[in-house]
């Protein structure tokens, strides 16, 4: 499949994108939402706002999870860029999900809504999942046992050496959707799906 990246934002979109930065710089210490303030945040922006424009093509879907939403990359993003498909932040975190919560009632985001629960507690299904999320490769690929239906279609941002943590024998096709390259950094788009009986 031809990845786009063309979406021109909206002046709405822009001054909802801004909102989410400042929302991140005012509680991103306390939370512990990413590592280094600026510099970090600016990174994830850059590359949320990147990938999910790559991802046009995907977003089709009735509703999308973000799995281990953490921060609200790249879920929030997501879903002020397609506000005419629905997303679910799963985050496990009370004090997370709040932040998540409050941020997008601010940004008046309304097709996106916020589970407070372990993904492992999840009974729905989902046919799109995104994960950001940085645990094991292994446990990711567990919890999409479970959410992802069988015609269904995972994207896990990952280091270009993803190969190495791949678990013997997992249920799961995988192919690179797409490298890419963001200061200097080299990550991938990892597309998994669940193979044809």
């Amino acid at each position: 499949m031809a990845l786009q990246k063309s979406i021109t934002l909206t002046a709405l979109q822009t001054q909802q994108i801004e909102s989410f930065k400042k929302s991140l710089l005012e509680y991103g210490d306390r939370l512990n939402l990413f590592s280094r303030s600026g510099q970090e945040l600016e990174f994830l922006l850059k590359e949320s706002l990147e990938t999910a424009q790559m991802l046009a093509p995907f977003f089709s879907t009735t509703e999308v999870l973000d799995l281990g939403s953490g921060n609200g990359f790249p879920g929030i993003v997501c879903g002020v860029l397609y506000p005419n498909t629905s997303f679910v932040l799963c985050e496990r975190s009370r004090k997370r999900a709040e932040f998540l919560k409050q941020t997008l009632f601010q940004l008046k985001c309304t097709n996106v809504k916020v589970l407070c629960q372990p993904a492992e507690e999840l009974k729905a299904r989902f046919s799109l999942i995104l994960s950001k999320a940085t645990g094991p490769l292994n446990q990711v690929l567990n919890l999409l046992e479970n959410l992802l239906d069988e015609s269904g279609t995972a994207i896990l941002w990952k280091s270009p050496n993803w190969k190495q943590a791949w678990p013997e024998n997992a249920p799961f096709s995988a192919n690179v959707l797409k490298s890419y390259s963001i200061e200097g950094k080299k990550r991938i788009l990892l597309q998994i799906k669940k193979p044809l009986i």
